[in-house]
């Protein structure tokens, strides 16, 4: 099939000629005009036309003997195009490798249970750290506390208070329950030498022996709640883990420093159970129970798939899709974002390209290269996965070419 080819560069030529004349001729009639030459106005002006059409015939003659003029003519199968040896180009390679059509799924990571902690009292100095990022603690364990100055010796000396009461109330009942045993014996002996009854001597001794009793219950009393107090204070200095975990989070205090009241600077996170929660609309490309590789933090992490119904934890949901983490790793914080990248489609070893060097021309996908002369040339080409940044070339082009971008 014949296609005219345009040549816009021949049209431009042939219009400068007409506008050469055109003004040529415009000049000759001014310049007789002045000078007042009337009688030889149409001799010149049929001069201008008779050289006028000998050059236009001419510059047609020689321009359809070198074929500038547009003309029908079988388009050839790589069709040079020459062009100045100064214009630029922005150019790229044909690269062999790897053309993969892939899609991320996202998600965000969250322990299945964690604690964020502080301290209840402000500007307080702190007198003692104990835990840093990664060691594990039991519950009950203390972290860190401020100064506590005196308190441990009030709570030694009300515990030691209790512990003497306690002795003496124990004294007070082996006394009482030795002192009815020996009433008991002389109310016997009363019985048998008929003297006056000693059932009211023992009745008495009882209750000057739960009176003593009382008081001294009393007294324990009140100083288990004296000594309640003065824990409950070392407390308020004391941050104290709540649930077995691992430390994932720290404040980093500097010298001097003093506490901030109600600021979070402990994270405990039970890592029994780390999970990332998937957000993108993409989670149904996971398929539960497949593991996959997942970037957190540039770091690279075995996890497998979970629907939430099937982990049933407080934290996920029955519907959600979760990531597991193979290894649990005590360095990522809670909110810290992980993306899955699944391979869709994929072309090994093969020939690709720059997208944007890929053309349409009338329905065939061309590309324009540079030769071994240095000119351009338009080379169709057979395309293969596309994705938004190469095009795989199937056919039409070998490795190493250069192709034209921009």
């Amino acid at each position: 099939m014949k296609k005219s080819i345009p040549f816009v560069q021949e049209k431009i030529v042939y219009t400068k000629i007409l506008l050469y004349f055109k003004k040529h001729r415009a000049g000759t009639m001014n310049n007789t005009a002045k000078r007042g030459l009337g009688h030889h106005t149409m001799k010149k002006r049929k001069f201008c036309r008779l050289l006028c059409c000998s050059v236009i015939t001419a510059v047609i003659a020689s321009a359809s003997g070198c074929g500038l003029l547009p003309q029908e003519e079988q388009l050839p199968t790589a069709p040079l195009l020459v062009e100045s040896e100064n214009e630029e180009y922005v150019v790229s390679e044909v690269v062999r490798g790897d053309v993969r059509i892939t899609e991320t799924v996202r998600s965000t990571y969250t322990p299945s249970a964690s604690q964020r902690l502080g301290f209840s009292l402000g500007d307080e100095r702190i007198s003692g750290i104990y835990v840093q990022v990664g060691d594990t603690v039991e519950a009950g364990d203390v972290l860190m506390e401020l100064d506590l100055s005196d308190i441990d010796d009030q709570i030694r000396a009300q515990q030691n208070q209790i512990d003497q009461l306690q002795l003496q109330l124990q004294h007070v009942y082996e006394q009482k329950a030795l002192s009815v045993s020996q009433a008991q014996i002389q109310d016997e002996q009363a019985a048998e030498n008929s003297v006056p009854d000693w059932t009211s001597m023992v009745n008495e001794v009882t209750q000057q022996y739960n009176e003593q009793a009382q008081q001294l219950e009393n007294s324990i009393s009140v100083a288990k709640l004296r000594l309640q107090e003065l824990q409950d204070d070392k407390k308020e200095r004391q941050i104290i883990a709540p649930i077995s975990g691992t430390i994932t989070y720290m404040y980093e205090f500097q010298e001097g420093e003093r506490s901030k009241e109600g600021e979070s600077i402990i994270t405990i996170a039970d890592m029994s159970q780390s999970l990332f929660e998937v957000y993108s609309e993409n989670a149904s490309l996971l398929v539960p129970g497949e593991t996959y590789s997942l970037t957190c933090q540039d770091t690279e992490y075995e996890v497998v798939a979970h629907l939430g119904s099937e982990l049933n934890l407080p934290v996920t949901k029955p519907e959600g899709m979760y990531l597991t983490l193979v290894t649990p790793d005590p360095t990522i914080e809670q909110g810290a974002s992980g993306s899955v990248t699944l391979v869709l489609e994929e072309s090994l070893d093969t020939l690709y390209v720059v997208s944007s060097a890929v053309k349409d021309l009338q329905g065939q996908k061309v590309v324009y290269c540079i030769n071994d002369q240095g000119y351009r040339e338009i080379r169709p080409v057979t395309t293969g996965l596309i994705t938004g940044s190469v095009t795989e070339i199937t056919d039409g082009l070998t490795e190493g070419e250069v192709v034209i971008i921009e």
